[in-house]
Formats: structure tokens, sequence, C-alpha cells
């Protein structure tokens, strides 16, 4: 004789397993949607491609001015490793390819022993074009190389600049010039300032009239 309290019990179990079953499934879709999503914007894995054109330019990294832009090569082929040099600890760097090219740019930067510190083939810098946009903060200060390759590993025949910028934030930074339109003036340290166009206010308005 089967116990229809037992019954009744086990069916309202089941009902409740079911019920929260598609819940918990879309949590976890969701979970999973939120890290794969946020994990696109971050630094790619390493390659380790071997870069056949091999050690070819150079730049002294201890030159750049914080938080501005600076082309440190006009022209870079897929194949190279260009040199980084003076770089401090601790400091944040920015590192993208630029200008027109027909290949999938990646960029691996590695100390002087070859082991990767940072790597990424995907960007939005100089207007994308299959650009490579490489982010790291400096482990020691030194020497280290910056490897160009194809998304794959393959040479071109065609170059691309290659755009550095020091992104480490300084205590106190800002404007220090008061003549520009962002001047702050608790800033102690100048770290980028913008400035009116011609005959314009720093709203954009035309300052002449007509």
């Amino acid at each position: 004789m089967i116990n229809s309290t037992f019954l009744q019990t086990k069916t309202s179990i089941m009902k409740t397993k079911q019920n929260k079953t598609p819940g918990r499934i879309l949590a976890c879709l969701m979970a999973f949607a939120m890290v794969f999503f946020s994990f696109g914007t971050l630094n790619a894995q390493c390659s380790g491609y071997t870069s056949p054109n091999g050690l070819y330019g150079s730049y002294d990294m201890g030159t750049l001015t914080n938080g501005v832009e600076t082309q440190i090569s006009s022209c870079s082929y897929a194949g190279e490793i260009f040199t980084l040099t003076n770089l401090t600890a601790g400091d944040d760097i920015l590192i993208t390819t630029c200008g027109n090219g027909s290949w999938d740019s990646f960029l691996e930067v590695r100390d002087l022993s070859g082991n990767c510190i940072a790597a990424n083939d995907d960007g939005y810098g100089c207007g994308y074009n299959y650009a490579a946009q490489v982010t790291f903060t400096v482990p020691a200060s030194g020497n280290y190389l910056l490897a160009i390759n194809n998304y794959g590993g393959s040479a071109s025949s065609v170059c691309r600049m290659i755009m550095a910028t020091n992104i480490t934030v300084l205590a106190g930074a800002g404007c220090t010039d008061p003549t520009a339109c962002n001047y702050d003036d608790a800033a102690t340290v100048n770290q980028g300032c913008t400035y009116a166009g011609a005959n314009q206010d720093c709203a954009g308005n035309c300052l002449i009239g007509g």
C-alpha cells in the first residue's frame, strides 16, 4: 500500500525542484555571460610567436611624457621584435599599432629572458583597422621586448606605426596652466592640458561676431 502523504510530499518536492531549475540555469548563464564579456576587454593570452625577422628598432620609454600618446616607431613589420628601453617599475604603459595594414596585428610584451608579460591582438586605437592594443604594469625597471606579429605568427609586407602612452596616474596630477580649459588649481603635477580652438571658447562657441 502506497502512503498518500508520501506521494503528496514527493510531488511537492519535485514541483519545487522543477520550478527552481529554470531560475538556476538562467542565473548560471547570466554569470557566464558576465565573465565572458568582461574577459573580452582584457589582454589576451601570450602566443609565443617566433617573430622571424628578429630584433629591429628601439625606443627610450623613459622619455615619454605622462598621458601623451607618442609615436615610438614609424614603420614596424609583423615578425619583428622591438626593444623598449628604460622602463620604470610600477608604471602603467599602453601600446598600440596604428595606421593602415592588411594584417591583424598581435602585440606581446616580454622580458629579456623571453617571459611573457602581456599580450593582445585586439584594440581600438588609431581607428582600429586590425589594430592591437596592449596594456601592462612594468614589473621591474629596465628593458623589455615588444614582439610585433600578425595573428597566427606570419610576417607582413606592409608596416604600421607603433604608439605608446604612459598612463600612470600621478598623485596631484592635472592641468596646471591657468589659461587652459581644464585648469585644475589643486593640481601639483601637470598631466595634460586642453585649449580652445582658434577664435573659440572652451565650449566651442565662436568668439567672432557675425
